[in-house]
């Protein structure tokens, strides 16, 4: 019984201090690659590395004045995203029909209630390169802080500022958004709840601890009465 306890205790010690620090490293920039598939009536942008990254690559067509959105394949655990650092958003698509007239891409959240909401954002330096069968059009954010709750997804809106229908280019190699090496690791939950889970494991296995001594110094009362 003391052998078991006490590797039940050394267990969550283990843990308390290996999930936490798991958890975390998980932080720094990432990529995530646009999609033609649909979920609901967005399609999907795919974290690359994923199982859901890598799609042959295909085109999501957006209307004149219109937009599309694409919403992250993970579901958010509750992320809070800093104010450093830059997000690149990348589009590929096929030529406009003028060098400075293309289409416009806002980070944001989205919820299956509200929908789309835009984060606040300084815009950098915007570049636009076509050649003959593709125009790539390149976006840089600075977004002020925000979190994307538990249950939400993170999302990016392609508007299309053209005067005709264009095709934007999905799938590997293609249309993508990068976000600031200071991501905290979305879709993971908050450094907060990674610390408290962290103190719950170890005010657990100190439970455990202190309920073994307290059990031995009982047997030892009770063996010399």
């Amino acid at each position: 019984m003391k052998k078991k306890l006490l590797l039940v205790v050394s267990i969550l010690l283990l843990l308390a201090v290996l999930v936490p620090s798991t958890l975390l490293a998980a932080t720094g920039a990432q990529n995530w690659q646009l999609n033609s598939t649909l979920s609901g009536t967005n399609y999907v942008m795919a974290k690359f590395p994923g199982p859901n990254s890598g799609q042959a690559q295909s085109f999501v067509t957006v209307n004149v004045s219109g937009s599309q959105t694409w919403i992250s394949d993970q579901v958010s655990q509750g992320v809070t995203f800093p104010v450093d650092g830059p997000w690149d958003v990348e589009i590929l698509s096929d030529v406009w029909s003028t060098a400075d007239v293309t289409c416009s891409a806002v980070v944001g959240e989205w919820n299956s209630t509200s929908g789309f909401t835009a984060i606040s954002a300084v815009v950098l330096p915007f570049s636009s390169v076509s050649g003959t069968t593709t125009t790539i059009s390149k976006f840089v954010f600075q977004l002020s802080p925000f979190t994307v709750p538990a249950g939400d997804y993170l999302a990016l809106k392609v508007t299309n500022t053209d005067y005709s229908a264009h095709k934007i280019k999905t799938g590997a190699g293609t249309s993508c958004v990068n976000s600031p090496s200071e991501d905290p690791g979305y879709p993971t939950p908050e450094v907060a709840s990674i610390v408290l889970l962290g103190l719950g494991l170890v005010g657990l296995a100190g439970f455990g601890f202190f309920q073994y001594r307290k059990n031995r110094v009982s047997s030892s009362i009770s063996s010399k009465s």
